[in-house]
């Protein structure tokens, strides 16, 4: 079995990918459906946010 070549993604497929995980709400689904791995949906649907969430930090 040999190393997959790297695909590139159009703005449109990774905006219709955000789209159908926020329709759908779950990464793996959305991804096995796209052939994409989740957390390859899960960095597109992050950079799309406009507001990105903060780091939460422990207070020790």
């Amino acid at each position: 079995m040999g190393k997959r070549k790297k695909r590139t993604f159009t703005a449109q497929q990774k905006a219709e990918a955000v789209r159908l995980y926020k329709a759908v709400g779950n990464y793996s689904e959305v991804g096995r459906n796209l052939d994409i791995h989740p957390n390859v949906l899960r960095a597109w649907v992050k950079s799309a946010s406009p507001h990105p969430r903060p780091h939460r930090t422990r207070a020790f």
